[in-house]
């Protein structure tokens, strides 16, 4: 409700065409002046950042925290004996209990999921949030899988456990884990792109790392290219016979790379649910009810 109330006031508040391109690029005391409402989009704009921060991790929180204690509670409380007893089969009893709960959780998340998108495009008027990496997998479709992979990972801690509180412990370290891992996982892979160091990056690029190009175009890092310089050179002398033979650049990868690193995020997600899950039938199958 919060994202969906500020994506409104952003949208209310959001500066003319001739002033968005500030929002960007920065801004000083004189475009406030000839910019009405700048200053309370950028504000506004803070604010969103800051729920979308608080938004991003309750996914992975509600997932620790349902699939921990699925299994967990029933071993934890000597309820599992009479029920793997009265079912067919202990696997079956298990998607029994994960298949609605993991439903539950995709039909709780996506409001939130949608909520975010509409922030983080109201956040950014001049962008294509789809193809851009600023907030990277703090809104949108990262949400649902996110929670599922938490769930299922928690599901296992709970399985291996068999203890409520340790079973939430571990889920939430795991969780937190995955929250950290998943989008940076999935942007590394992408390839980058070479932008003059001191220029701005192109809008909804991310900036990966730095480097020094040769006369040859070849891209090296600094440990590379100092490798190269006289024997005997204190760093500020190496450093500058690095810059003197050298041209600084850095390296990004462009926004239109987004849809893809997404994929891959909710590839990784979706792989780490299904071998937490594929553990936690093994798991349940074998051990003790107790």
């Amino acid at each position: 409700v919060a994202a969906i109330f500020l994506a409104w006031q952003l949208r209310s508040s959001v500066p003319s065409d001739q002033c968005r391109a500030l929002i960007s690029s920065g801004y000083g005391p004189s475009d406030l002046a000839r910019c009405p409402g700048l200053e309370q989009f950028m504000s506004l704009n803070s604010t969103g950042g800051l729920i979308l921060v608080a938004a991003s991790v309750l996914p992975f929180v509600a997932g620790a925290l349902f699939g921990s204690q699925l299994i967990a509670r029933d071993v934890d409380y000597r309820s599992a004996q009479l029920a793997w007893w009265l079912s067919t089969s202990r696997f079956r009893w298990l998607v029994e209990r994960v298949v609605p709960l993991g439903l539950l959780t995709i039909v709780l998340l996506v409001p939130s999921a949608v909520a975010t998108t509409m922030l983080e495009s109201a956040k950014n008027p001049n962008l294509d949030i789809w193809r851009s990496f600023i907030d990277f997998g703090l809104w949108g479709p990262l949400f649902i899988t996110g929670a599922v992979a938490a769930l299922a990972v928690g599901m296992l801690a709970g399985s291996l456990l068999g203890s409520v509180l340790p079973s939430l412990l571990v889920s939430v370290v795991a969780a937190a884990l995955l929250y950290l891992a998943l989008p940076n996982i999935a942007i590394l892979p992408q390839p980058p792109t070479v932008y003059e160091s001191g220029k701005p990056l192109a809008l909804g690029s991310i900036s990966v790392s730095t480097g020094w190009r040769d006369v040859n175009g070849t891209i090296l890092s600094f440990r590379e290219a100092a490798a190269k310089a006289p024997a005997g050179l204190d760093p500020g002398a190496l450093y500058d016979w690095v810059g003197g033979h050298y041209r600084a650049v850095g390296l990004a990868i462009a926004g239109d790379r987004a849809p893809i690193a997404t994929l891959t995020a909710a590839g990784l997600a979706g792989a780490v649910a299904l071998l937490a899950f594929g553990a936690t039938a093994l798991v349940v199958e074998r051990r003790r009810p107790y």
